[in-house]
């Protein structure tokens, strides 16, 4: 099998969580408001009708807002086992992601499943470990993750979609 070995930050964007003034936000939809998701919303998949905060549509840019195949990410937490997890958005969505977490886009398409994947592996849970500072909350930074090298298989398409059916 042959596979090319990338600098994570060549083949992704990563884009800041929207930060809101508290006064701003609200626990209930209303007309020119946008969800927010927060860390407690990425799971094995995102959960985008539990525990969401609404902001002024104005506040979130273009690019903050979901896309399908981006990577939802939690940069900060206290728990070691939040920090650094992940869920791939399957849709388009008319929500962004909170000022703790964090956006991953892929910038091929076709990469996105076998980039979903890597974020969920062993193997980026163990850069994670190394890389996650703080002594009592957990931080990630996306420049730490612009320089993480990374092979990518030739048949990475073929291997995301075995993956996909089995997981």
């Amino acid at each position: 099998m042959k596979a090319r070995t990338i600098q994570l930050g060549t083949v992704c964007e990563f884009i800041r969580g929207v930060t809101f003034d508290k006064a701003d936000a609200t626990t209930r939809p209303g007309a020119g408001k946008i969800p927010v998701l927060r860390a407690g919303n990425i799971g094995d998949e995102l959960d985008t009708q539990n525990d969401l905060i609404w902001v002024p549509d104005a506040q979130v840019s273009h690019g903050q807002r979901l896309r399908q195949n981006d990577i939802a990410i939690c940069m900060s937490s206290g728990s070691s086992e939040v920090v650094g997890k992940t869920a791939r958005v399957p849709f388009d969505l008319h929500a962004s992601i909170g000022s703790f977490c964090g956006i991953i886009r892929p910038k091929n398409p076709d990469e996105a499943s076998y980039l979903s994947f890597f974020f969920r592996s062993a193997a980026f849970r163990k850069h994670r470990n190394a890389i996650a500072r703080g002594a009592n909350i957990q931080n990630l930074r996306f420049s730490q993750f612009e320089e993480i090298d990374l092979e990518i298989p030739n048949e990475q398409r073929q291997i995301a979609g075995r993956l996909e059916q089995i997981g």
